[in-house]
């Protein structure tokens, strides 16, 4: 992904699964600079904003500003014996378009299996 926009734009569609003002209000800032950062209206994010989506969404503030780095942050080890943590690890070394594929399988299984038979996606991506 080339821009911050279409950073951004991934982090609300495939990501957080939503729509712009509800991104919006879940990191806490106006729908206005929601619509500047898609529109790409702007070339950079405040540091609050960013890392407000790195804290709600695991996804990393260096990979959305800069388009570089992995896309998520790692998570500490779990009651799972750091099985999420070494999932996570080894999607960073995947190319994007891999990333992107595993992810949308990962979503299938959870929408196929529901949620008490498969790990909870917030879990997996660092949501609270």
């Amino acid at each position: 992904m080339e821009t911050l926009a279409d950073r951004v734009k991934w982090v609300i569609e495939d990501v957080a699964k939503t729509i712009p003002a509800h991104f919006a209000k879940a990191i806490g800032v106006g729908r206005a600079s929601v619509s500047k950062w898609l529109g790409g209206g702007t070339k950079k994010i405040d540091a609050d904003h960013v890392f407000a989506i790195e804290n709600r969404y695991g996804v990393s503030a260096r990979w959305i500003t800069t388009g570089k780095g992995p896309r998520f942050v790692r998570t500490p080890p779990d009651d799972d014996g750091g099985a999420i943590s070494r999932a996570i690890e080894t999607m960073e070394k995947l190319s994007p378009e891999a990333q992107d594929a595993v992810a949308k399988m990962l979503d299938e299984i959870i929408q196929h299996r529901g949620p008490n038979e498969v790990r909870d996606r917030k879990k997996i991506v660092g949501e609270n």
